[in-house]
């Protein structure tokens, strides 16, 4: 043990007990002796009040330091914060302590000793000392919300102001706690604006919505276009079911099985129902009900959208009358067309009866081929259930057979084959296609083989992506070379560059092994 702390307490306790013998002197300065016991007893005492004395100093030291130490702490966590303002406000408003994030650009030094009315609004300011009057006669602290202008930009803060006692337990000061709410109020003013848009367009649409309550399938709410459709006001469909709506109790179990399936996650649900408004009158409904989800209560609601589509059914059965009616004039047109066809095609046969010159009659029967090549698509397309396309595969088929019929050839002596994909072409496309297969297939069969030679006619017809690409080709004795077939005096080549230039298209001649006509014209 160190000496220093050893002598120190005898020192004191000679001297404490000098000044008890002191305390014994009477009055005339003769020194009053009192028995040993109660001198012992009263020494006991008087060292047990100094060692309390000493750990009462020496406690005090622990809590000034840990007072210092916790200071320290809650000045760091202040002066780290990036989100609170804290201060400190005497009764008079001014400022005695303040901290706050740096984005703010105050510093305590610009604040300290003011008020509030020197760096804040006027009307703000006022508030503020409002508050803290408030503060200070209550003892109580007060909770708000609180809207700055500060440099052009509108903060919100939620404040906390709470009262600082004295050791009489009155007001001295008051403590602000700021911590800013500004996004939380942009996301509200958004989510508010939101809502009025939405409130807005609910309200302004013009079928009718309603929002149901899943379990119970009664109407929450509807929008005002309920009325129009169905002449019911809000206050009498809200808490109903929606089969007051439906003309049948059959119609309604129908729709409740198709939302049921709905809802087991089939997809939307969509459908027609006849429907009766309140005053008796039948119309037609059509039902889309989306996905469910909950509400704001926490209920699983469902959105159903019913369209009044009276009048678009009505339209719908006008306009299929009318195309029926349509589909039988162009069916008669074509009939009558095809007819006409047929007559000139007879007329000019009659007429060859009569003629005796091989070259006229020659004339004359491709004359009349054409004539049918024509007819064929008249005929087609009024056999066909869509007037506006015909099957041209099919066509080709019937065109080829008839021409190789038309020219009497031996069954062995000329093969025709054909690679025709599926494909359908218009009247406007039909006509000149199938005119350019008749002029080409006619010079060859006339031409390529002469004297009886045995060969083989091809015809093929093949969509692409963009374009669509016709070749007839045979293996016969050959295109001359002396001929241009652009630039000739031939009414079948005339026709046929003539109708490939209608079809905005491109021919080609290959002289390889006979005669091939390539032509590409787009879709």
């Amino acid at each position: 043990m160190n000496s220093k702390e050893y002598l120190a307490p005898r020192g004191a306790s000679a001297s404490r007990e000098s000044s008890v013998a002191l305390l014994l002197k009477d009055f005339d300065g003769k020194t009053e002796t009192k028995p040993k016991q109660v001198l012992v007893h009263e020494l006991a005492t008087l060292r047990q009040r100094v060692k309390e004395l000493e750990t009462l100093e020496a406690n005090r030291g622990y809590a000034e330091k840990a007072l210092r130490e916790s200071e320290q702490r809650l000045r760091l966590l202040l002066e780290s914060t990036e989100d609170i303002i804290v201060a400190m406000l005497d009764l008079q408003g001014r400022c005695l302590y303040y901290n706050g994030p740096s984005r703010y650009a105050l510093k305590p030094e610009d604040v300290i000793g003011k008020t509030p009315a020197d760096f804040l609004d006027s009307t703000i300011a006022a508030s503020i000392l409002v508050r803290v009057k408030h503060v200070a006669a209550t003892c109580q602290s007060l909770n708000f919300e609180q809207k700055v202008q500060w440099r052009r930009k509108t903060l919100w803060f939620l404040t906390q102001i709470s009262p600082v006692l004295d050791k009489t337990g009155g007001v001295s000061a008051v403590v602000f706690f700021a911590r800013s709410i500004t996004e939380r109020k942009r996301a509200e003013e958004s989510l508010r604006l939101a809502n009025i848009l939405l409130e807005r367009t609910f309200a302004s649409l013009k079928e009718a919505v309603f929002v149901m309550d899943l379990s119970a399938q009664t109407v929450i709410t509807c929008n005002a276009a309920v009325e129009q459709i169905f002449g019911y006001k809000r206050e009498e469909v809200m808490g109903r079911t929606l089969e007051f709506l439906h003309s049948s109790k059959a119609n309604y179990d129908e729709f409740n099985n198709g939302l049921a399936l709905a809802l087991k996650g089939e997809g939307l649900f969509n459908a027609e129902f006849p429907a009766l408004r309140k005053d008796g009158t039948s119309i037609i409904t059509e039902y889309t009900v989306t996905e469910s989800s909950d509400d704001s209560n926490g209920r699983a609601v469902l959105v159903i959208v019913v369209r009044d589509i009276t009048e678009r059914k009505r339209a719908e059965e006008q306009l299929r009358i009318a195309l029926r009616e349509k589909e039988v004039l162009l069916k008669e047109i074509h009939h009558r067309v095809k007819n006409n066809l047929a007559v000139i095609s007879s007329l000019l046969n009659m007429q060859s009866k009569y003629i005796r010159d091989k070259r006229t009659l020659e004339i004359f029967r491709e004359s009349q081929n054409r004539v049918k090549t024509m007819a064929l698509i008249h005929t087609k397309l009024y056999q066909s259930s869509d007037l506006a396309r015909i099957d041209f595969a099919d066509y080709v088929r019937k065109l080829t057979a008839d021409l190789i019929a038309s020219y009497r050839l031996e069954p062995d002596g000329v093969t025709l084959v054909l690679d025709v994909r599926d494909v359908y072409f218009d009247v406007n496309m039909g006509i000149p296609c199938g005119l350019i297969i008749n002029e080409l297939l006619t010079n060859a069969l006339k031409h390529a083989f002469p004297d009886g030679r045995k060969g083989e006619v091809s015809v093929s017809l093949k969509p692409d992506n963009e374009t669509i690409t016709l070749v007839v080709a045979d293996n016969g004795i050959g295109f001359p070379d002396t001929i241009d077939f652009r630039n000739t005096e031939s009414l079948g080549f005339q026709l046929v560059t003539a109708l490939v230039d209608q079809l905005g298209g491109t021919i080609e001649l290959a002289r390889n092994k006979g005669t091939t006509f390539i032509i590409s014209f787009p879709k």
